[in-house]
């Protein structure tokens, strides 16, 4: 799922909190903020790309935000990993889903 990364202090530690991308269609690689899914109004700010990060994430320091992943329910992967779509929409790539 495309992503951005929030860098947050825990028990002493950095670690990487992922947030999945509300609109991903919109970045360019050069953008320098993200609006995110688990907030209307908020965002991360860091310049560059989103990254595709796995759902089933398993590297150490890095976690999912629980919130993002409650809204990642509502999202269907269809053809393609880069394609994102929800229910009654056209897939960005073009083609009609199939769910």
């Amino acid at each position: 799922m495309l992503a951005t990364q929030e860098r947050v202090r825990e028990n002493g530690r950095t670690i990487l909190v992922w947030h999945k991308a509300a609109e991903p269609e919109r970045c360019t690689g050069e953008c320098d903020w993200h609006p995110i899914a688990c907030s209307p109004t908020e965002g991360i700010v860091a310049p560059g790309p989103l990254k595709d990060v796995p759902l089933a994430l398993d590297e150490p320091g890095q976690r999912w935000c629980p919130d993002c992943l409650a809204a990642a329910g509502d999202v269907f992967s269809g053809h393609f990993e880069h394609c994102y779509i929800r229910e009654g929409q056209h897939c960005s790539c073009g083609r009609m889903p199939s769910l």
